[in-house]
């Protein structure tokens, strides 16, 4: 985090001071969650929470249909892989994409099924989108940095001279 504030060289008003917003808030959300959300996490594991109650007739045989097809697809995306442990990961969307995603539908269908984010709190059943939404954000605006400062130099130089390494100038 200070290479990339010394790295900002104290522009914090320009777009890739984001960057930097990111990054702190995603330390932010690792402290908390290694703070507070973790113990949260425990009681959670401890504890047999009211909307972990058997569902009604209707949604078990929607939950077996569910999990018959997830079954399926596991064979076709991860034969060695357990249903009930399995979770789908870079390799699995890098390697068969389509069967990826159907995989996670099928698993957030569940999860919506069983209502297992009603059984927490707010905070406990969002850090972790939250966390991989900004840490996408940060991979993404370190990849366009990136590709700007190589192949745009002239734009992001704005008039200016380009000190820094780079493959083009263009928009100069």
């Amino acid at each position: 985090m200070v290479l990339v504030a010394i790295h900002s060289g104290g522009f914090l008003r320009r777009p890739p001071a984001l960057l930097l917003l990111a990054l702190v808030a995603l330390a932010a959300l690792g402290v908390w969650a290694r703070v507070r959300g973790s113990r949260r996490m425990a009681a959670t594991f401890a504890a047999k929470a009211p909307a972990f109650t058997r569902p009604d007739a209707a949604a078990r045989e929607r939950l077996h249909a569910l999990i018959i097809e997830k079954r399926s697809l596991l064979a076709e995306l991860d034969p060695l892989a357990s249903e009930g442990t399995f979770s789908v990961n870079l390799p699995h969307l890098i390697r068969s994409p389509r069967l990826a995603l159907a995989y996670r539908r099928l698993a957030r269908e569940e999860s919506r099924l069983l209502g297992t984010r009603r059984a927490v709190s707010m905070q406990q059943a969002w850090w972790r989108p939250l966390h991989m939404a900004l840490a996408w954000l940060f991979v993404l605006g370190v990849v366009i940095h990136v590709v700007t400062v190589t192949f745009f130099a002239g734009y992001v130089a704005d008039g200016g001279p380009i000190t820094w390494w780079h493959l083009r100038a263009w928009g100069g």
